[in-house]
């Protein structure tokens, strides 16, 4: 995506969860706003979730939690997520 290549980028949570500033006029080709969902289990069983947010074309934040709100025990490998492509 060319938004990425100037991108300052926070860590904004304990899971590592990321807010996006762009620099970039270049708008995201996508229909919504969370286009990508990834998914991995933990090693106690729960499943974590990454949830790529585009707002008015913009990246804006990788959202990262587990479904019982507990905190990532192994973070994963970036060849460890299953990738669910949403729009």
């Amino acid at each position: 995506m060319q938004q990425a290549q100037d991108i300052l980028v926070e860590t904004i949570d304990s899971n590592g969860s990321l807010r996006f500033a762009v620099s970039s006029d270049i708008e995201a080709p996508v229909t919504k706003r969370i286009p990508i969902e990834a998914q991995f289990l933990d090693t106690d069983g729960i499943w974590i979730h990454a949830l790529l947010h585009v707002v008015h074309g913009r990246l804006t934040e990788l959202e990262i939690y587990k479904d019982d709100s507990s905190n990532v025990i192994k973070a994963p490998n970036a060849a460890d997520w299953e990738i669910l492509l949403l729009g």
